[in-house]
């Protein structure tokens, strides 16, 4: 039940700060330019607030990824190479000599 709680908390945040979002993105349609560079733009302040916003979600996804591990799925290895799973076989014990196998 606990776990639920936290769900609704962050449904409800996200929810929230989706509304927020598109306030503030309606709210603001005035044209400005935005220069990046050598370039300059004549764009709605929403467009580029709308830029700004999927800029910083690419971003956070991308780095989340990277820093985040993701659980390891149930029934199989890590399956992510290297070191890892040459040390997981390596700890298989091999069977002994003479024993019979299965066939």
């Amino acid at each position: 039940m606990h776990g639920s709680r936290w769900g609704s908390l962050e449904l409800g945040a996200v929810a929230v700060i989706a509304l927020l979002m598109i306030v503030l993105i309606a709210q603001n349609t005035t044209p400005v330019e935005a220069r990046l560079l050598f370039v300059t733009l004549s764009m709605p302040i929403a467009a580029l607030l709308l830029m700004a916003l999927l800029a910083g979600l690419v971003l956070g996804l991308a780095l989340a990824s990277r820093v985040l591990p993701l659980p390891p799925r149930s029934g199989r290895q890590s399956g992510r190479g290297g070191a890892q799973d040459a040390d997981v076989q390596a700890r298989e014990p091999e069977p002994t000599r003479g024993a019979r196998t299965r066939g």
